[in-house]
């Protein structure tokens, strides 16, 4: 693989905001995959094949605001490109019916934390989280257990000692109840 990125790192208005953001390449050749296969009487079956070439490129990004004192806001964003520019399998290039696996074009999430100082330092923080995960293709080829894009809502609230030796929180994952 030959494998460039670009990136930039930065603390702005007295360390308030940070803004980090990544675009990367990646080139491969001779590419090994495993695939998997899933068997019509049930189970699945797996190969590594010497898939040939592929391209990967894509972009990162990540934000934290410090809105007040106690309030930040955090958010980052993936998105990604991949193609298999070749991928041979029993002799056949087949790099146009197949996709790279587990590898969604998009994530992205964002979060706030809310930090509540009681007296003698002991706080009380909040977290709401909104995550996102475009359409993933679990095996290279389509398949019933492909994945739909999905939104989770997470929060949670937590109480923590002013020295930091013990918590107790309350913890909500998949609010909507996303399958």
């Amino acid at each position: 693989v030959s494998s460039f990125e670009l990136g930039i790192k930065s603390e702005l208005f007295d360390n308030r905001l940070r803004l980090n953001a990544a675009a990367f390449y990646a080139d491969y050749t001779d590419m090994q995959v495993t695939t998997q296969t899933l068997n019509p009487g049930g189970g699945f079956s797996s190969a590594v094949l010497n898939a040939g070439k592929a391209k990967i490129q894509g972009i990162e990004l990540e934000g934290s605001l410090a809105i007040t004192e106690n309030l930040r806001a955090n958010l980052t964003l993936g998105v990604i490109d991949t193609d298999f520019v070749e991928f041979i399998n029993a002799g056949v290039d087949v790099s146009d019916e197949v996709d790279m696996q587990n590898t969604p074009d998009t994530t992205a999430m964002f979060q706030l934390n809310y930090s509540l100082p009681i007296s003698s330092g002991a706080r009380f923080v909040v977290n709401p989280t909104i995550a996102y995960r475009a359409d993933t293709q679990i095996f290279e080829r389509p398949s019933v257990i492909d994945q739909e894009a999905y939104t989770l809502v997470d929060i949670s609230a937590t109480f923590y000692s002013a020295d930091d030796s013990w918590q107790v929180g309350l913890v909500g994952k998949n609010l909507t109840d996303e399958e």
